[in-house]
């Protein structure tokens, strides 16, 4: 729970800046004047702990010699709120329940004088006022504060800047008992005045220093910018008084209760101290002055889930995590500083301290307390990092840019990200780019060569507990090939912010001279070349209908326009717009075009890809390519990959007969494809057609029923022979039928007609005079033509002169009219149809024993068909073919992989001999071998007209010449 101020104050200097001023004064805000409130809100750090011990010590014990302690650390390093701290202990001393985590109350003396001056309340003419009382030195403040009017008209008299008060005109001023004198930015008061006003403030803190050494239950604490520019001069001369001062009382003390072999050294630092209020523990005090409450369950809860997803990343995606932030310490680490992720801390100790106008403490504050805002009024946060950053917040970047003299990353921020990493984010979620680069900013503030983040870092500072792992990288990675102001690092990996324009802002530039039409061909080709391929038949960029002829093979047109897609996919020529002529094959045809505005996004992509390659020539002839060499080939990476993305993915409107389909992104073009040569796009889409049934698959077949009733009745028929088609009018006939799915091949046409055959609704002819009818053949010259056994031909060709006819036509009773019987023959000899016997109850052999043990009863051989699944068992198979002698042996070979290197193999080869000359078998091996994980079948399929009669030894002899082959 956030402290009100944070949630709802301003959250300026008010707030975090202490200032010592308005405290004596009574007027400074709650959070500081009030004691309750500000010892609520302070963290006590080891340091502060031993600084207040130290001071109350001292103060305490009536022998203990008085001390001058300087907290020396630069500006925002909390030694105001140290002194503060001082101030309020001494003031409410009696007071036991406040302040107790730093003083316990056995240790604090009855009474304390103190004295609290701020410096940057003086100026030369005059000091401070007190109602009608002005003050005009440190010193004539110094006694009013110890004294009142009285103590001061003790020294009123050299209340000027050319005197300094003696000795003894110190002692009349200070009270009897402990005093605490608190001296704030003396060096900023040094600063504003004349060389003798310097002069006589050097003389008097030396004077004040070594009257406080000497005086018993006397401490005098100063505060030191060290580190800081501006006043570096007054801190050193500054720093000589006291030290000199120091050193002489030292000695002085020494000679007389030492023997003088003592170091000056160690003698000096007894008395002379510098101390660091927050030291290492800036995130518990942070912590403890935003928040009232901490939830110390959820804190552990998120730790270990933090713990537990730098160990899945570290060991699931190696490189992206430093090891020592998977460990139980960083998880500890991440306890500690809860709700805030430990290397923001690490960005505002190294990187922004770095800076001279940034105040440690104050500035991580006001920062910290705009992260904590945010996160509070918006979306819910594990962890805020420094990927939280909102840089369109005004506030923010006045804190960061305007007080750190940084406004030159305004540039950046607008194009960056607020431009390109929004962009990018529109097309994913939680903002990653955004998040990357906000964290990539605030480590890239100092502009240095060390500023941005490491690989490592990057996943660090943005990573969340529902990331994979791997998104902050792939994030800076796009976001390198499209920035402005993102650059490498220059000595290591990683990226930083510049103010200077990279490289990605000439490409840019040079991309408004790459007209649309010159980039339109790139685009083109890159999706030509993807949808080619051996499933359809590629038309690429038709002017028109007339463009996409008429053919039985299954087409596919890659048009630029749905419109134009629609037009070619329904007609045949569209040349006379009132009647155009409609396309007779429509069930052979499909059409791909782009969707909405993505072929134009895609142009856009190839018009920066242009720019990038022409950008790349010219620097090549310059003497800085060297300087650029890295990110413009990153760039152009980056941008070719992103144009194929662009260019595949914008075909996804699908014309197929009257309607369009979207084709859903497991149909796309991945989005994380390697740049390799471009393949698979007609596979999706076969894959896309296939599963929403608009098209056969090759084991489909169409319903005799449907054939006979929806098919044949629109195919021209034969001239004279009602009842009779060519193959080739049905095959057309199929292609041109309303309410068909679209057809692949000459296969399926072989399929349907050979099913319809088997089941006895139609006759089929082929050129040699062989009719096929149910499960046998009539074959032989006219004078002997007899009937057999014998199943249609798994392939014929689908030409005129292969014929199809209904059973009850004059035409197919011809065919199977079987040659008048010879005098003297009988049976099948005499030309009469003698049945074969009926088989034995036992079904088809499934093993090479199980054949054997048919062979012996006398079974004849019909059908065999062998599989292998790697290529040495397919050419090993082919040894059954001279142990059988088949009638017809057919092989089938089909392999699919991804090529080593790159690329696919698709390759497929079905119903040869094994004698074929394309050598199938041996091209199917090389592509297998070539291949990784590789699928690989080979089918032999041998068929015996007649049935073959063998022998057991036979059928073992076939087994053994197979090999390890299957049968089936």
């Amino acid at each position: 729970i956030p402290r009100p101020e944070v949630l709802h104050g301003t959250l300026d200097d008010a707030i975090f800046a202490a200032e010592l001023r308005y405290l004596v004064a009574g007027s400074a805000p709650a959070v500081y004047q009030d004691p309750a409130i500000f010892f609520r809100n302070t963290y006590p750090t080891k340091h502060l702990k031993t600084i207040v011990e130290d001071v109350f010590r001292r103060l305490k014990n009536p022998d203990e010699p008085g001390a001058l302690i300087r907290l020396s650390t630069g500006f925002g390093g909390g030694k105001t709120h140290a002194l503060m701290t001082l101030w309020h202990l001494a003031k409410n001393i009696d007071r036991h329940d406040l302040g107790t985590e730093l003083l316990p109350a056995e240790n604090r003396p009855p009474a304390v004088a103190v004295a609290a001056i701020d410096g940057q309340v003086g100026g030369s003419q005059e000091f401070a006022r007190h109602g009608t009382l002005v003050t005009r030195t440190i010193w004539g403040e110094l006694a009013y504060q110890l004294g009142g009017q009285s103590a001061y008209a003790r020294i009123a008299a050299v209340d000027r800047l050319d005197e300094t008060p003696s000795e003894s005109q110190l002692e009349d001023i200070f009270p009897p008992g402990p005093v605490l004198i608190l001296l704030d930015e003396l060096v900023s008061y040094m600063a504003g005045l004349p060389e003798q006003g310097q002069n006589s403030l050097i003389a008097f803190v030396q004077k004040l220093a070594g009257f406080c050494v000497k005086r018993k239950q006397t401490v005098l604490v100063v505060s030191d910018p060290a580190g800081q520019a501006a006043y570096r001069k007054q801190s050193e001369r500054l720093d000589r008084a006291l030290k000199e001062t120091i050193e002489k009382e030292t000695i002085k003390q020494k000679i007389e209760e030492e023997e003088r072999a003592v170091r000056l050294d160690q003698v000096i630092s007894r008395v002379f101290t510098d101390r660091d209020p927050i030291g290492a523990e800036g995130a518990r005090v942070i912590i403890r002055r935003l928040f009232e409450q901490i939830d110390e369950s959820e804190r552990d809860r998120i730790a270990r889930a933090y713990r537990e997803l730098y160990e899945r990343v570290h060991r699931d995606h190696p490189g992206r995590l430093d090891p020592a932030v998977a460990t139980s310490e960083y998880a500890e680490r991440i306890r500690t500083c809860f709700p805030f992720h430990p290397r923001l801390f690490v960005t505002a100790e190294e990187r922004l301290s770095a800076l001279p106008d940034f105040q440690r403490s104050r500035g991580t504050l006001r920062l910290f307390a705009r992260l904590v805002r945010r996160a509070w009024q918006g979306e819910e946060l594990d962890l805020i990092t420094a990927g939280d950053l909102d840089w369109s917040d005004p506030d923010l970047r006045e804190e960061l840019l305007g007080r750190l003299n940084r406004t030159g990353f305004d540039a950046a921020i607008k194009a960056d990200i607020e431009g390109h990493a929004a962009e990018l984010d529109s097309a994913a979620s939680r903002r990653i780019h955004r998040r990357v680069l906000s964290a990539l900013l605030l480590d890239s503030l100092p502009l240095d060569s060390k500023s941005g983040l490491s690989r490592n870092d990057v996943t660090l500072t943005t990573l969340r507990l529902d990331d994979a792992g791997p998104e902050p990288i792939d994030a800076a990675e796009r976001l390198e090939s499209v920035c402005w102001h993102l650059y490498p690092r220059e000595h290591t990996e990683g990226w930083q912010f510049k103010v200077e324009p990279n490289i990605i802002r000439e490409i840019e530039e040079r991309t408004a001279s790459v007209s649309a039409e010159d980039a339109r061909p790139r685009v083109l080709a890159v999706a030509q070349q993807y949808f080619n391929g051996s499933f359809f038949q590629l038309v690429g960029w038709p002017s028109g209908p007339s463009s996409v002829a008429e053919t039985a093979r299954l087409t596919l047109a890659l048009c630029e326009s749905e419109q134009l897609a629609k037009e070619v996919v329904r007609f045949s020529d569209t040349s006379r717009p009132t009647v155009p002529m409609p396309r007779r094959f429509t069930n052979a045809i499909v059409a791909i075009a782009p969707a909405g505005s993505a072929l134009s996004d895609a142009i856009e992509r190839a018009r920066r890809l242009i720019a990038a390659e022409r950008v790349r020539e010219e620097r090549q002839r310059r003497d800085d390519y060297h300087l650029v060499k890295r990110q413009l080939e990153h760039y152009l990476t980056e941008a070719e990959r992103t144009l194929r993305r662009e260019a595949c993915r914008a075909f996804t409107s699908v014309v197929v007969g009257e309607h369009v389909y979207q084709l859903p992104a497991q149909y796309q073009f991945p989005t994380d494809e390697p740049l390799r040569p471009l393949t698979g796009g007609q596979s999706k889409l076969r894959e896309f057609l296939e599963h929403h049934e608009l098209l056969y698959r090759e084991d489909d077949a169409l319903d005799p029923f449907v054939l006979l009733s929806n098919v044949l009745p629109g195919a021209t028929p034969q001239p004279d022979q009602p009842g009779v088609w060519t193959a080739k009018a049905v095959h057309e006939r199929l292609l041109a039928s309303p309410g068909l799915r679209l057809i692949l091949n000459d296969k399926f046409v072989l399929t349907t007609l050979r099913k319809a055959v088997m089941e006895g609704k139609l006759v089929l002819r082929i050129s040699d005079g062989t009719a096929y009818h149910g499960t046998s053949r009539v074959a032989g010259p006219p004078e002997a033509r007899r009937r057999m056994t014998g199943a249609p031909p798994l392939s014929f060709p689908l030409t005129d002169e292969t014929l199809v006819a209904l059973p009850d036509s004059d035409a197919a009773r011809a065919w199977l009219a079987e040659s008048a019987p010879v005098p003297g023959e009988t049976g099948a000899a005499a030309g009469g149809f003698v049945p074969p016997p009926p088989p034995p109850a036992v079904g088809a052999a499934n093993n090479w024993e199980e054949a054997a043990r048919l062979a012996d009863e006398g079974r004849p051989l019909r059908t065999l068909k062998l599989v292998a699944s790697r290529p040495e068992v397919a050419q090993a198979m082919l040894g059954v073919l001279p142990v059988l002698g088949a009638t017809e042996s057919l092989l089938s070979v089909t392999v699919s992989g991804q090529l080593r290197g790159g690329g696919q193999a698709a390759f497929r080869v079905e119903g040869v001999k094994p004698s074929h000359p394309t050598k199938p078998l041996e091209v199917a091996r090389a592509l297998f071998s070539a291949s990784e994980d590789a699928s690989y079948e080979a089918t032999l399929a041998l068929r015996f007209d007649d049935g073959s009669i063998v022998t057991s030894e036979t059928v073992r002899t076939a087994a053994a010449a197979a090999g390890d082959a299957t049968v089936r």
